[in-house]
């Protein structure tokens, strides 16, 4: 055993006691940097000779702060000398567990830092923190080091202790800041409870409500003090629900988290429906229990059911839609052959629907179809099923019936109710009435959806085709429709139909080039029907029929004419209703059997009348025109698409109607808008035909306008084919149209048109005009036009007539403007009207 000398003692007396004092500070400490400076400060109270020093990291990287020392009486600036010694904190984890170190052995540029403060040796221990190297701790000697074993074990036990220390104020830091994040973590959850958007419902396992926030009782509709304490079956509907509830209940306990969708029930007795998610907790007492996470999908559901409840009905009626009706036709067929009953499909369409909707609007024709969908919805029987498929097409499924007659007295209410009449929005009554389609399963021998409502169309296109001779607006599919006749349709059937002729005359050489065969229609009591009286009250197979029997008898009649040495083209009235493939193969069949050449034959369809779709409309007119004949448009003006039909349809001829003609003698004006549609025509390479000449004055001026060729009775009335015969005999053809106005009418026309040629001249060849001659009026035709009408020489037209002339060699020579002349020119035409 090493000898201890007083000193030595003096020291390990005063090691101990120090030990027991920072054994003593530990407990005190808040922080290591305290903490190290009052081991520091313990020091400098316990020795005279010895300094200890400790380098430890420091957050600022400063050196000076790396350092705490303890030194009785330092040197002013100790720890600034200390401080540069940053590269003492390299001894850290590199050095053994205990070092000797000597001042004269450090490197040159340290030496003088420690020599002014009285360093001359010292021991560097590692300091531990968490068990791994974090600083040196130094004890130094101003004389000799601390040589003795006891000592450095004190000092080695010192070193230990200060680790100790770090530790237990690492655990005190560790603990507190625990306690801070607890309570953070706690503040958090009470937020997010307190102000989730999604509601949470806390539950034990006997599925009493332990907890609710705000969001929850909000979409519940309760109070918290209402649900806390209570059973959750306060939310479900009824006891079944919330026992069914409890296989997900389980789930979440069991497993730990579930997810599904729920109907809940709100404290008003509406629906919460709502997306749960569910997970297993341990209660505050250590029980099991139930976290339920519930987002309210309400909106979502509503929204969705409200988009599936529209893909399967028609916004217009709120009936099913057509997919809707696909579904149920496959159901009703299950259960009729399951149940051994007939199925009765109703296909359903309303006749005058279009014109309704096309002179009132389509507003009214929305009325129309959501009353009669309200009219079909309230009649039919519960087990019953009624949708619409579009348009003004509705379809039935009756079930449950063991034959047909038991279908039949529905049908007869259902054409009752839809006849009622319909009060439009302003005040109008209108009516529509039913053409119905019937197919039968399983009696139709179809087990076959589609083909069953494809047997119901036909049956359907049956009895709308025959709608004014039908016994009943329904028909069955594959059975006869019973039919009934009105007497257009007898005396039709019986032969009765005769044709008159009306002359078409060509313009330029005032012969008959052509005839018109106008139908009529033989009464019981001799009388003659005009078209207007008994086409009305033909349905559609009524109308082939009358178009078969017209063409063939004109094509006769004109083999009879051209026995007689009258070679003229026939034109023949066609109805619309006519212009179907099914018309197109009767013409066809009628012009072969007629052995007249098709261009001779001239088809009339009526201008005024409204076909459904222009290109299925070009189509047929082109299947018309692949026969050979010729194609005209009739009463043109009257209707609002005259002008893109004159585009748009291959035709060859139009002829404008009546009324424009007939008035020009009331209202002269409306000879510009003949003029007009004559140059249309003309320039589209269409024959244009006046109708409506039915007096001289009127053939007077549509002669002196130029069009090509002009009817009415002016010329010559509608006559049978004997009075035909012999006015074709005795009538002689006039000069060709070279002769002057003999009315103020043809004046009228004779000026406008003749202005109109001069207009053109002036405003774009004025410089191959002689103002010497276009300022002579004598030279001009109207001129001698004025003297063909007998007038007096001192007329005023004379001298107005003059003016004009006299303008238009000023305007030549440029002393006046063309609007001028214009002037003049309208003075003048006003008083040709003012004296007509």
């Amino acid at each position: 055993m090493n000898p201890v000398s007083a000193t030595e003692s003096e020291h390990l007396i005063a090691l101990g006691q120090l030990l027991v004092q920072v054994n003593r500070l530990i407990g005190r400490s808040l922080n290591d940097r305290s903490f190290l400076q009052g081991v520091c400060d313990l020091f400098i109270q316990s020795f005279d000779d010895l300094a200890l020093a400790c380098v430890v990291p420091d957050p600022s990287d400063d050196p000076q702060h790396r350092v705490l020392f303890s030194q009785q009486n330092p040197a002013p600036g100790a720890l600034n000398c200390l401080g540069e010694l940053d590269t003492l904190a390299t001894i850290t984890g590199i050095a053994p567990p205990l070092q000797r170190v000597d001042v004269q052995a450090l490197p040159t540029h340290w030496r003088p830092a420690l020599s002014r403060c009285g360093i001359r040796t010292g021991l560097a221990l590692p300091l531990l923190r968490q068990q791994n190297p974090w600083g040196t701790l130094w004890l130094f000697h101003t004389q000799e080091p601390p040589n003795h074993p006891a000592i450095t074990h004190l000092f080695i036990n010192l070193a230990e202790d200060i680790a100790h220390g770090l530790e237990r104020i690492d655990l005190s830091l560790r603990r507190a800041q625990l306690q801070q994040e607890l309570i953070r973590a706690r503040d958090y959850q009470s937020a997010l409870f307190a102000h989730n958007a999604a509601g949470i419902l806390i539950v034990d396992r006997h599925r009493m409500i332990i907890d609710a926030n705000p969001a929850l009782c909000r979409m519940m509709g309760y109070t918290s003090a209402e649900l806390i304490g209570h059973s959750a079956a306060r939310i479900h509907f009824n006891e079944h629900s919330f026992d069914a509830f409890r296989v997900q209940f389980s789930q979440a306990l069991a497993h730990g988290s579930i997810e599904s969708e729920y109907q809940f029930r709100r404290r008003d007795g509406n629906a919460l429906w709502a997306r749960i998610l569910g997970a297993g907790i341990a209660l505050a007492d250590g029980s099991p229990g139930v976290l339920w996470s519930i987002i309210d999908t309400s909106d979502l559901h509503t929204a969705q059911q409200k988009l599936g409840y529209q893909a399967l009905h028609d916004p217009l009626t709120d009936l099913p839609n057509r997919r809707s009706f696909e579904r149920a036709l496959e159901l009703a067929m299950a259960e009729a052959a399951h149940r051994e009953r007939l199925l009765a499909v109703v296909l359903l369409d309303l006749d005058n629907f279009k014109p309704i909707n096309d002179q009132f609007g389509h507003e009214a024709g929305d009325l129309v179809l959501t009353t009669t969908a309200e009219r079909l919805r309230n009649s039919l029987r519960q087990s019953d099923f009624v949708a619409r498929l579009g348009g003004d097409e509705f379809v039935l499924l009756l079930g449950g019936c063991q034959q047909f007659a038991e279908i039949e007295p529905l049908l007869r209410k259902l054409d009752t109710v839809i006849r009622a009449p319909i009060t439009l929005a302003h005040g109008q009554l209108v009516s529509v009435e039913l053409s119905a389609g019937i197919a039968l399963y399983p009696r139709h021998e179809s087990s076959n959806a589609d083909a069953l409502l494809r047997f119901a169309d036909q049956a359907m296109y049956q009895s709308k085709q025959y709608k004014l001779r039908r016994a009943r607006c329904w028909a069955l599919y594959d059975e006869p429709l019973p039919l009934k006749e009105n007497p257009a349709q007898r005396q039709l059937n019986a032969g009765a139909l005769t044709l008159w002729y009306q002359p078409i005359f060509a313009n330029a050489s005032q012969r008959v080039v052509g005839i018109e065969a106008l139908v009529r229609l033989q009464a019981p009591d001799g009388s003659l029907w005009l078209p207007d009286q008994f086409i009305p009250a033909l349905d559609t197979a009524d109308l082939l029929q009358l178009t078969r029997q017209v063409l063939a008898r004109a094509l006769a009649d004109l083999h009879h004419l051209d026995a007689l040495g009258h070679s003229l083209w026939v034109s023949v009235n066609l109805h619309p209703h006519s212009v179907t493939p099914e018309g197109i193969a009767l013409l066809k069949a009628g012009i072969d059997a007629g052995g007249i050449a098709p261009e001779r034959i001239t088809l009339e369809i009526l201008e005024s009348s409204h076909f459904d779709e222009q290109q299925q409309t070009v189509r047929l007119f082109q299947a018309l025109r692949a026969l050979g004949i010729r194609l005209a448009l009739d009463d043109i003006g009257t209707a609002y698409s005259s002008l893109q039909r004159m585009r748009d349809l291959p035709i060859d001829k139009v002829k404008l109607d009546q009324s424009f003609v007939r008035g020009i003698t009331q209202r002269p004006q409306d000879m510009h808008f003949i003029r007009s549609i004559h140059k249309l025509a003309f320039n589209l390479g269409i024959e244009l035909i006046v109708e409506g000449v039915e007096t001289e004055i009127i053939r007077d001026a549509v002669r002196i306008m130029g069009v090509p060729m002009i009817q009415g009775f002016g010329l010559a009335a509608p006559m049978p084919l004997p009075a035909l015969c012999e006015w074709l005999d005795h009538t002689v053809a006039e000069p060709p149209a070279h002769r002057q106005p003999t009315s103020l009418l043809g004046l009228y026309a004779a000026q406008f048109n003749h202005h109109e040629m001069v207009a053109k001249m002036l405003r774009s060849n004025a410089h191959l005009l002689n103002p010497q001659t276009a300022g002579d009026a004598c030279c001009c035709p109207i001129h001698q036009a004025l003297l063909s009408l007998k007038l007096p020489p001192d007329d005023p037209l004379f001298a107005l007539h003059n003016d004009i002339h006299a303008g238009f060699a000023r305007c030549l020579s440029q002393q006046e403007h063309w609007q001028a002349a214009e002037d003049r020119q309208l003075m003048f035409e006003q008083a040709i009207l003012a004296r007509f």
